[in-house]
């Protein structure tokens, strides 16, 4: 894909999240649903915990699609629901 998407088309993509920080970008949630919203000039994600490794990599579940991602900080377990605050998020079609 090149350009901007077509509004009602669905698209196979992968997207890249910089490396984030535990109370800077990371929070609990206070829903139990996945969402991607705009709030204020952030980019709003809510996820929740599927498994977290020894080495802070979490894997995470955003509807039926597993998102994986390194933090630093207090992690919250399996199960929770986290709002990802992030500035952009760059996304990339997979061509599938």
């Amino acid at each position: 894909m090149v350009g901007k998407p077509r509004s009602g088309t669905t698209y196979d993509v992968e997207f890249k999240m910089p490396y984030l920080r535990w109370a800077e970008q990371i929070f609990l949630s206070d829903l139990s649903r996945p969402r991607i919203a705009m709030a204020s000039d952030q980019l709003l994600i809510t996820l929740q915990i599927e498994r977290v490794d020894v080495e802070g990599v979490f894997e995470l579940r955003l509807g039926e699609s597993v998102v994986l991602m390194e933090t630093t900080g207090i992690p919250a377990g399996p199960g929770d629901w986290i709002d990802v605050r992030l500035q952009a998020l760059d996304l990339y079609d997979t061509n599938t």
